[in-house]
């Protein structure tokens, strides 16, 4: 595995900051969905493969989306999927309910397009509008892009159980939409006197509305939440400065941070790692020499401080390189998608591996006897803790933290270890006063224990 040296390199150059020790690059994979004209807009991580969706072009008014299955450890494509019925082009999420894959093919006409997950087509149904959206439970959470804008539950044979008006317009495009339980976060672009962002919490049940922020100039913003219900807003501003803004459970904002120290960096996609420590953004800026690069930045969830930052070009001779998707997966890994716009049908996909930020460190030199998970100390704490597990032959290690409602709020450990004694340092700041359970699972040793912290 080579480290990104080459991130250094072009660092300097750009006058970003980059920890090139924390990142590596794993591999890069090439494909092209057989068109003129290529694109990828979207990528999604499920069950140790990852799913790009993206739409071939060729003559005017002909383009089909398609969808492609790539494995994580190598990049290999297991599947190309072309709709040939639906002849247009996919910009919003997608998502994977069950052992079914649902993405949108929007344009002069917009279907629901409903794949499993061999890629093989199940159903592609007629829509009225294009729409953004993500699982809830066993359906489907949807927001159109009507005049005005509808909040929909369906099911999945898409079948709409319910809906509720949001009493306004939303352009079509940009729309991030996550949930949890039976609370809704949508974030997107309303026209007044110019764009503007904004993003907004809604019960699902009632459909009322509790709380909205808005972005005034912002053009494309995305957002994302944490587990639990911090979002993390990406958005871009042509004359301003672009910004990275964490806003709690109850609409108040933490902190706001540049997004970047490059100017004018167009967020496409907003990820958060697998360990609930850093929020990831990837889209495009212009370098020193007038290009367009692909880029990405790293913040620290609790703080707002860079991790890294780094170009990524996909083509040294292209004017115009981007990313427009990104996701993470649960081993401290994450995946861009994007293309350079002078290979016109290439489109990349491109795997990176991050240390944790959660210290890991083996205490003593001697094997244990046995599997063992230690309570952690200092308990009470605020906001940081200790947590000892002991490993007497390698084995796979998954250790959790939940809060009292079963929801997994870190993944502290999620790899092969060797035999021995390991300390892990946990920093909870991005989380409220309360009581926490632990996990630890490996083999057929499982363990929990509790926690309290105390702000």
């Amino acid at each position: 595995m080579k480290k990104l040296i080459f991130l250094t390199i072009a660092s300097l150059l750009l006058g970003i900051s980059v920890s090139a020790q924390t990142l590596s690059q794993t591999w890069t994979t090439h494909f092209n969905w057989g068109g003129l004209t290529d694109q990828t807009r979207k990528i999604v991580y499920h069950e140790s493969n990852i799913y790009v969706s993206g739409f071939k072009s060729g003559e005017v008014g002909d383009v089909h989306s398609g969808l492609i299955k790539a494995n994580v450890t190598n990049g290999d494509t297991l599947f190309r999927k072309i709709d040939t019925t639906a002849l247009s082009t996919t910009d919003l999420q997608f998502c994977i309910v069950g052992n079914k894959i649902f993405y949108l093919s929007s344009g002069d006409l917009n279907y629901l397009i409903m794949r499993d997950l061999s890629g093989e087509l199940i159903s592609i149904k007629k829509i009225e509008s294009p729409m953004s959206f993500c699982e809830y439970g066993d359906s489907i959470v949807a927001v159109t892009s009507q005049n005005p804008a509808r909040v929909k539950i369906f099911t999945q044979t898409g079948d709409t159980t319910r809906s509720f008006s949001l009493g306004y317009s939303l352009s079509q495009g940009f729309i991030s939409v996550k949930h949890i339980g039976n609370e809704l976060w949508i974030c997107g672009l309303y026209y007044a006197s110019g764009y503007n962002g904004f993003i907004e919490k809604r019960n699902l049940i009632s459909g009322a509305l509790l709380w909205r922020k808005n972005f005034v100039g912002a053009q494309p913003i995305h957002a994302t939440i944490d587990t639990v219900g911090n979002a993390y807003v990406a958005s871009y501003y042509a004359s301003a400065t672009d910004s990275l803004t964490k806003i709690d459970s109850n609409g108040l904002v933490v902190w706001s941070k540049p997004l970047s120290l490059q100017q004018d960096f167009y967020v496409w996609d907003v990820a958060i790692d697998i360990k609930n420590q850093i929020v990831i953004t990837g889209g495009a800026t212009t370098n020193l020499q007038g290009k367009t690069i692909g880029y990405v930045s790293a913040k620290k969830m609790d703080s707002g401080d860079s991790v890294f930052a780094f170009p990524v070009v996909w083509n040294a001779n292209s004017n115009s390189n981007g990313i427009s998707g990104i996701c993470c997966d649960t081993s401290g890994n994450f995946y861009i998608t994007g293309k350079d716009y002078t290979t016109t049908t290439l489109c990349h996909v491109r795997k990176y591996h991050y240390d944790t930020l959660t210290g890991i460190t083996v205490v003593g030199n001697e094997n244990p006897v046995g599997f063992n998970l230690s309570q952690s100390y200092p308990n009470p704490f605020n906001p940081t803790t200790k947590i000892q597990f002991s490993v007497p032959k390698k084995s796979f290690v998954n250790l959790v933290v939940y809060d009292m409602l079963g929801r997994t709020v870190a993944t502290l450990v999620n790899e092969v270890k060797n035999p021995g004694n390991y300390l892990v340092d946990w920093n909870s700041s991005n989380l409220t006063s309360g009581t926490y359970f632990y996990r630890m699972t490996a083999g057929e040793f499982t363990e929990t224990k509790k926690m309290i912290m105390v702000k």
